[in-house]
């Protein structure tokens, strides 16, 4: 056993799993490699590389094998790795564990386990049929360990993936004391959230955002893979009828409050669903019930929050920030009224409340990946292992 190659492997496989963001969904992106190590000191050989590409094609353990097959590489007795368990049901595909059978893989690492009740339960098929099968700590495997997170997320909790995404400061300011906030980031930073919506189920901000910045939250300029779904969080339902992300015709979602105006019928005609939810014990939208809802009735599996601080600091507060994409401009506000990126503790602005006195109060994450885009910072972090949970719904 060798933890080191396992991890090199497996952060191939989901390197590779990534390349179908926007195209697996609603599906989960799942990477596999096969690998033949030698006793002796010759390097290791791939033999075949694959992974989900689009939503009821082919799964990336049967491309993989089919990668293999390709250059004429005989795959018996090697080890295959993959992000998530292989499938063990019929669905869009057959099983890949009777591919794997057929092939005569000797040995299988994975990262993360398959919580579907379904298409779970792959490991064993494998170990009866005497492969040796080994699972490697979801948390180290990095990248691997998030899809599996992001799977875990819709096939047991419910919910979407869920993205904050925002541009601020070098001191942390997302906008002036006055709301200014465009632009923070630059023309090239915008050019990439714009290619991020492009690969998305859907886009959520706050009623304060269209209110001050009429968003269309399309993605303009780039090659789009899907139509982000457009929700706004509107405790009020104060949304106008002549917002600019009504304009196109697309489905568009308004989450409110029971008690809320009634204007459904008004947003309707302009192709806003309005989704009522229970609301929070500050008179909000329930956020954790509100992703509940996105995922059963509009297939939402992943979500980028491009609100202002409050909305964010909520989702924050609720557990429910699963990555952060931020983007950081050289540029200083020094003052101490300029708006935060998250504002959410004190008051208890999520549900939660409470403020946080000592660092160890913090919501950690790990920073997964830095990209330069001229003179801005790119960051993308995930939450911390232990933070990977489903948030309460009480």
């Amino acid at each position: 056993m060798n933890h080191a190659r396992d991890l090199k492997y497996l952060d191939m496989a989901a390197r590779h799993a990534v390349r179908a963001f926007g195209n697996a969904s609603p599906n989960p992106m799942v990477g596999c490699v096969i690998v033949r190590h030698h006793a002796d000191s010759r390097p290791d050989e791939i033999l075949g590389i694959g992974h989900h590409r689009i939503y009821a094609d082919l799964h990336a353990e049967r491309e993989a094998l089919a990668c293999a097959r390709r250059h004429a590489h005989d795959v018996r007795g090697s080890t295959m790795y993959v992000t998530l368990e292989p499938c063990s049901h019929t669905g869009k595909q057959p099983p890949c564990t009777q591919a794997i059978l057929d092939s005569g893989v000797g040995e299988v690492v994975i990262a993360c386990r398959d919580p579907g009740e379904l298409s779970g339960g792959g490991a064993s098929v494998l170990r009866n049929a005497g492969i040796v099968v080994r699972f490697v700590d979801a948390a180290r495997a990095r990248l691997a360990g998030l899809l599996g997170h992001a799977f875990e997320l819709d096939a047991v909790h419910g919910r979407p993936f869920v993205i904050s995404k925002w541009a601020q400061t070098l001191d942390g300011r997302s906008a002036t004391r006055t709301g200014e906030s465009q632009w923070i980031s630059n023309e090239a930073s915008r050019r990439r959230v714009h290619a991020w919506r492009g690969r998305l189920d859907a886009i959520m901000v706050g009623i304060g955002t269209v209110l001050a910045d009429n968003p269309r939250l399309t993605a303009r300029g780039v090659r789009a893979r899907r139509r982000a779904f457009p929700v706004v969080i509107d405790p009020g339902l104060k949304t106008p009828i002549d917002a600019a992300l009504l304009e196109s015709g697309h489905p568009v979602c308004v989450v409110t409050t029971p008690d809320a105006p009634v204007r459904d019928a008004e947003l309707s005609e302009r192709g806003a669903t309005v989704l009522r939810v229970p609301a929070d014990p500050n008179g909000h939208p329930h956020l954790a019930l509100a992703l509940r809802e996105l995922r059963s009735h509009f297939n939402v599996t992943n979500v980028m929050v491009e609100g202002g601080p409050r909305l964010h600091g909520a989702l924050l507060d609720a557990g429910l920030v699963d990555a952060l994409l931020v983007y950081v401009a050289p540029m200083l506000l020094a003052d101490p009224e300029a708006l935060p990126a998250a504002v959410g503790r004190v008051g208890g602005v999520g549900g939660v409340g409470g403020q946080a006195p000592r660092l160890a109060d913090a919501t950690g994450f790990r920073l997964g990946r830095v990209r330069r885009v001229v003179d801005d910072l790119e960051l993308f972090y995930v939450r911390e292992p232990s933070g990977l949970t489903n948030a309460s719904e009480s």
